[in-house]
């Protein structure tokens, strides 16, 4: 994906997915032939890896336009009378997440972590709910920064 990113989600997306595919222009007929492209490699995927650094309590909105072509009603979820489904079903997911502080511990758990929660929640709307998180922290915190990585390490090989 960050090697060749998705075109950022808009308008465009929009009407290209609403407007029948025999009248779509060049633009909208590429613009959707990549979303269907991403839902595909999506679907056939038995497992799903995000790598994701928090920018500014959030993530690259590389990642965003991602989840915004993949997140499709009729598609990848479909809304019930008891609120939306998801339509991704059996895969697993593994979150890989670099912070620049900590956020993971219940003692210093920050309510400006809207990664995970963020991720978990556009991952559950799909129907993907084997949900494992992996952190990398500590990272602009001089002294501890050399050992973040060891110990995400360690913590990933007890786990798995």
């Amino acid at each position: 994906m960050v090697q060749d990113p998705l075109p950022h989600f808009g308008l465009r997306h929009i009407k290209s997915f609403t407007t029948p595919q025999g009248e779509h222009s060049a633009e909208l007929a590429t613009i959707y032939q990549l979303a269907e492209e991403t839902l595909d490699k999506l679907f056939a995927a038995d497992i799903i890896v995000i790598g994701v650094p928090m920018y500014n309590l959030g993530i690259p909105s590389t990642l965003k336009t991602w989840i915004d072509n993949v997140t499709r009603a009729g598609r990848t979820f479909r809304y019930t009378e008891k609120g939306p489904e998801g339509l991704v079903k059996g895969k697993k997911a593994y979150l890989a997440i670099a912070t620049g502080s900590i956020f993971s511990d219940d003692q210093l758990r920050s309510p400006l972590d809207f990664t995970e929660p963020y991720l978990r929640a556009a991952l559950d709307l799909i129907g993907i709910t084997d949900v494992t998180t992996f952190r990398v922290e500590d990272l602009c915190i001089s002294g501890i920064k050399k050992n973040a990585l060891n110990k995400t390490v360690e913590i990933a090989n007890e786990q798995i």
